[in-house]
């Protein structure tokens, strides 16, 4: 269950940042700050896991490259 979980926080966590970057070239503060927070609590979260248990860097950089891919085919 905690490797699904890890997967699927790393799927939201990238699109948050891609999200985050359209939004910092587009020039919007608010919500580039915004998307900002949500990078830095999933990270956090998603570091203090994978501490406990190297294997769970699988699912993250699985999520990692799903959640950037699907970010920047849908975000158009």
């Amino acid at each position: 269950m905690t490797y699904i979980f890890i997967f699927l926080l790393t799927i939201v966590i990238d699109v948050v940042w891609a999200k985050w970057a359209m939004h910092t070239a587009a020039g919007n503060p608010w919500l580039a700050s915004c998307y900002s927070v949500g990078i830095v609590l999933g990270g956090a979260v998603s570091v203090i896991w994978y501490l406990d248990n190297r294997w769970l860097l699988i699912p993250i950089c699985a999520g990692s490259f799903i959640g950037t891919f699907w970010a920047i085919k849908h975000g158009k």
